[in-house]
């Protein structure tokens, strides 16, 4: 509670201009006969990209619990992409840059999201590709030992005649939302919602053997299936793929929560019926506040405050599926190349060395998720890592206890303040 409180003081003091970001110092001299200089510029300062500390807690609090591989993979990625490719990028006249004094994140980002998106997309199915004999054990048919426990009551969550009656309802309504919000075609849709099924049994084994569930793998081949199913149409090959993948996704999260449920001794149907109560409100509160907080996503998303990281590696590849690879900036065709070979190698390392070096290779992720976003969040990310390894070697016993609470408040607080201060600025416009 005192650090939520802490995190929605700095919040609201930052918002009122008590406290403000602290730019990296810094000044560059443009390159000669380069694009910043022929655009008339004499230099730019590491701000010009977004290096800055950050006062706020919030992503501090987020690095302590992803732990120091997650930070340092990020804080590597960002070296690599805002501090080494982002100054090539504009002085070769690959991305436009902005005035003197002004971010050009947003102007980076149209080109850097090309290889950050390629890492993370081909390091996830890499590694999902590892997980073949848990996929191809989904299709075989289970076998009853003596020893299964037999069903009971308690565990029988709904009869099948309710079951049945439950799929047609929201197949049908799934179906009717994809056609009616965005005007996709009933064959797409209903091949979307069935396509989810099949998915959903992969996501659940694999989550259930591996203690990973591979969202972003299963959200990239549902944009390939849709890329084939419904060639040059990106609503089609957005929305109808984040049914199918984001409902496989979640399928097997819920399988980590009722296991979770099974081990404190919680009957599955109260489980579920707790699941679809929350599904309501947390769809409700969630598109509230997603509308508070961006009133326009247009204008607002993809901007240094708002990267969206997940949206812009969702709309590349759409857009790559769309319009083909003669659609891409300069230069990043090749860059894409690179960053499928690194996200690849680094998967396969990760899953073939000894134990004791995995933690040393970099995650692809990770890595490629620093791409798209501000250099100032990622290093947030790697201090708030770096606070949690020295906390937990130093004060072992209140880390094990407090660490995660003091983390989770610090994000609560500041999302809170930051709903709250939406609302106020609703009120006084």
């Amino acid at each position: 509670g005192s650090m939520a409180l802490l995190a929605a003081g700095i919040k609201f003091a930052e918002e009122f201009k008590v406290i403000t970001k602290i730019a990296v110092p810094g000044w560059f001299s443009v390159r000669p006969g380069g694009a910043l200089e022929k655009a008339g510029l004499t230099g730019y300062t590491p701000a010009s990209f977004g290096f800055s500390i950050e006062p706020t807690l919030m992503m501090y609090g987020v690095g302590a619990i992803v732990g120091p591989r997650v930070g340092a993979s990020v804080l590597l990625g960002v070296i690599v992409s805002w501090g080494i490719l982002a100054p090539q990028v504009f002085e070769a006249g690959w991305a436009e840059p902005g005035a003197a004094g002004v971010s050009w994140f947003g102007n980076g980002l149209q080109w850097l999201l090309w290889p950050g998106t390629a890492i993370m997309v081909f390091s996830s199915l890499t590694s999902f590709a590892f997980s073949w004999r848990s996929i191809l054990n989904t299709f075989r048919s289970s076998k009853i030992t003596p020893e299964s426990p037999p069903a009971d009551a308690d565990s029988e969550v709904m009869s099948r005649n309710w079951f049945i009656a439950a799929l047609v309802i929201v197949t049908a309504a799934a179906v009717i939302l994809q056609a009616v919000l965005f005007e996709i075609g009933p064959i797409v849709a209903t091949l979307g919602v069935l396509l989810t099924f099949m998915l959903a049994l992969v996501a659940a084994r694999v989550s259930g053997e591996v203690n990973v569930t591979p969202v972003t793998a299963m959200g990239k081949v549902t944009q390939l299936a849709f890329a084939a199913l419904a060639p040059a149409q990106p609503a089609a090959n957005l929305m109808a793929a984040n049914v199918t993948g984001g409902a496989a996704g979640l399928c097997a999260d819920m399988m980590h929560d009722l296991k979770t449920g099974k081990m404190i001794g919680a009957a599955p149907r109260p489980q579920y019926i707790a699941q679809v109560l929350g599904c309501v409100a947390g769809a409700l509160i969630g598109c509230a506040g997603y509308l508070l907080l961006l009133p326009n996503p247009a204008k607002q998303l993809f901007t240094e405050q708002w990267p969206a990281p997940s949206v812009t590696a969702w709309l590349s590849v759409a857009e790559l599926f769309m319009k083909g690879f003669g659609a891409l900036p300069d230069g990043a065709l090749i860059a894409m190349t690179v960053g499928a070979c690194v996200g690849i190698v680094l998967a396969v390392l990760e899953k073939t060395l000894p134990a004791k070096f995995r933690d040393w290779v970099p995650s692809g992720p990770s890595l490629g998720l620093a791409f798209l976003i501000s250099p100032g969040v990622s290093f947030a990310l790697f201090v708030g890592s770096m606070a949690s390894v020295i906390l937990s070697k130093y004060v072992p016993s209140w880390s094990a206890r407090f660490l995660i609470i003091a983390a989770s408040g610090i994000i609560a607080g500041e999302s809170l303040s930051g709903m709250l201060l939406a609302v106020i600025a609703i009120f006084k416009g």
